[in-house]
């Protein structure tokens, strides 16, 4: 009777639409805090991870962020601002610990959630405030029904204590679309307290032109520099240490 008992309530729960969102196990995430995020935040890890697999998630989380809005389906062209149903932009920072130092690992992700009409090179930079210098960094792209590459990114400009900033290609092999891409660099000082900001953005070319640049200021902003015409999103999260 007991069995049966607990049988229905299961069937009730699976039916009453109250039940908790399913998240990964905490051990997914050696090292880390992911048990007390919030339950928006974990959903945001979950995704990044769940994009690439090989996404290094150990270390402190001390900001969890995204942009995005609602997905369409649709092959669109912008004008300006990319709009948030065209693409989300994620941010995370986790805290590495490094006795005497302010260490910080950040992984930013622009995910295109509909394909964009022209698919030339774009950018991809982040960038923050304060006295931190670049220790490590990469880009990974992935392809609509291709998956992860690698070389499909270069470096254009690096300001070791500002940001940096990587020309993506925006298709691949026989017009496959740009899914999404990510940049991880680890930035670290010496101990000292403050609040630091960071910003993540991504340009679309719009015209087929090329990159001639990128220019990185300490607001943190970041503006590229096109030949053609551009569209951009960016996103600016903080962080204190």
């Amino acid at each position: 009777m007991k069995k049966i008992l607990n049988y229905l309530i299961s069937i009730l729960i699976c039916f009453s639409g109250l039940s908790a969102p399913i998240h990964a196990a905490t051990n997914d995430y050696p090292n880390s805090n992911y048990a007390k995020l919030t339950n928006d935040q974990k959903e945001i890890l979950d995704h990044m991870k769940e994009l690439d697999p090989t996404f290094d998630i150990s270390g402190e989380y001390v900001q969890v962020e995204k942009k995005i809005g609602l997905i369409s389906v649709q092959t669109f062209q912008t004008y300006g601002a990319i709009s948030l149903s065209n693409m989300a932009i994620y941010i995370s920072v986790s805290r590495i610990n490094d006795p005497g130092k302010d260490t910080f690992k950040v992984s930013a992700v622009a995910e295109w959630l509909n394909v964009p009409t022209i698919r030339i090179q774009d950018g991809f930079e982040i960038a923050w405030a304060g006295n931190f210098a670049i220790t490590s960094h990469n880009a990974v792209t992935c392809y609509k029904g291709v998956g992860v590459l690698s070389g499909k990114t270069s470096l254009m400009q690096s300001q070791p204590n500002t940001g940096l900033g990587y020309a993506v290609e925006c298709s691949h092999y026989y017009g496959q679309a740009l899914d999404w891409v990510r940049i991880d660099a680890t930035i670290s000082q010496l101990d000292s307290s403050g609040i630091a900001n960071i910003c993540a953005t991504y340009s679309h070319a719009t015209a087929n032109l090329g990159i001639s640049g990128v220019s990185i200021s300490k607001t943190p902003s970041i503006s590229f520099s096109f030949y053609g015409t551009s569209d951009s999103m960016s996103k600016i999260t903080s962080v204190s240490y």
